[in-house]
């Protein structure tokens, strides 16, 4: 079975979402850089920050986060995408009602479920993570 994991970083906890033949499967956060483990042969997507001209972001926060990714990913052979290569300039909200409105009433259990046993604080990463990996599977 065909395995991706889509990871979105941060530098304290991040969100992850595992897909098997293209569904999410699971998804949850985890403390960085303390990826959980999985099947051989899975495949990563994880994102990396980019500086935008006009973001409120500043560089150290970009760096910190930059290697919050690569902690997490390690030696594993990943594919690294910037927010402006899987999402452009699509507001959250926007992204995340999309990704919803794609997702089937399983994959909506396994969504609300996470969310439901997660502080409202990391509801953002495991909704970015979701996200990537439907972009990455072609469904958003």
């Amino acid at each position: 079975m065909a395995t991706v994991v889509a990871i979105d970083p941060d530098t304290i906890l991040f969100g992850w979402a595992r897909f098997r033949e293209r569904l999410l499967y699971t998804c949850d956060v985890a403390i960085t850089p303390y990826l959980p483990d999985f099947p051989p042969f899975t495949e990563y997507v994880c994102e990396v920050p980019e500086d935008r001209p006009g973001t409120r972001y500043r560089k150290n926060d970009i760096i910190r986060l930059a290697l919050a990714a690569g902690r997490i990913m390690g030696s594993r052979d990943c594919k690294f995408v910037t927010p402006s290569e899987w999402k452009g300039q699509l507001p959250k909200k926007v992204q995340h009602k999309r990704m919803r409105a794609v997702l089937s009433e399983d994959e909506l259990r396994t969504l609300d479920m996470a969310l439901s046993n997660t502080l409202k604080t990391s509801h953002l990463e495991i909704l970015d993570a979701v996200a990537l990996g439907l972009v990455h599977l072609g469904r958003l």
